[in-house]
This record gives structure tokens, C-alpha cells and sequence, in this order.
């Protein structure tokens, strides 16, 4: 995809979750409210988003005729999207900070991982 195709859907999903909003506002004005009250059965060590931020977030991957989880990510799986899908809601947002790192661990079975040694990888800035 060319960088013109590229832009060009971004402003097409940009103009449709406008159009969305609006109509979620005149005739659901209570959508949000009801998506916050869902339970959130998943176990919160592994919880990066909230649930009303996926659940939103599928719902606009739906409006914008969005086909795939992974063309998904690639279309709001960034900082601007992200931070106004928290407005939306009426959520802080969060800042997440990811690090790469190269790790030994001890496998023992069944779950039971031990890890050795975490080395943080950095960037060289030599050539």
C-alpha cells in the first residue's frame, strides 16, 4: 500500500468514527455508560487495556469496515488513536513503555518457568 492509499484510508476511518460518534450520541447516548458496567472476566496480571477500550475499539473496527484483528492493530494501535479513544470514554490514559530484553530462563514443565538472567538490549549508536 502506497503512502497516498495509506493516508487516504486513515482520513476515510477518521471521517467515519465522526460519523459515529455522532450517531452513537444522538441515539445511544447511553453506549458508553452500558459498555463500562460489562465484567471484565479476564485476570488483571495480564490486563494491558481495559475492557471498555477493547470492547470500543472493536466496535469501531466494525463501523470502519475494518476485516482483521491485525489491520486493526495497525490502524489504531497509535498514541493519537489511542489517547482519543480514552477521551471518548472518559478514561486517564495510560502510558505503556515496552523495553526490549534477551532472557535465560529455566523451563521445568507443566507452567513452571525460571528466570536466570534479564540483560536489557540497547541500541548501538556505532557504525
Amino acid at each position: 500500500m502506497t503512502r497516498a492509499e495509506k493516508r487516504a484510508l486513515k482520513n476515510r476511518i477518521r471521517n467515519d468514527i465522526k460519523e459515529f460518534l455522532k450517531i452513537q450520541a444522538h441515539y445511544f447516548p447511553d453506549l458508553i455508560h452500558d459498555i463500562k458496567k460489562i465484567m471484565d472476566a479476564r485476570n488483571h496480571s495480564y490486563i494491558t487495556y481495559e475492557i471498555e477500550v477493547i470492547i470500543f475499539a472493536m466496535i469501531l473496527k466494525n463501523i470502519c469496515s475494518i476485516e482483521s484483528m491485525q489491520e486493526m492493530n495497525e490502524v489504531f494501535n497509535e498514541d493519537t488513536c489511542v489517547k482519543k479513544i480514552y477521551k471518548v470514554l472518559g478514561l486517564e490514559e495510560k502510558t505503556i513503555y515496552y523495553h526490549q530484553v534477551l532472557e535465560a530462563k529455566l523451563v521445568l514443565g507443566e507452567g513452571m518457568v525460571i528466570s536466570l538472567a534479564t540483560e536489557f538490549i540497547e541500541n548501538s549508536r556505532e557504525r
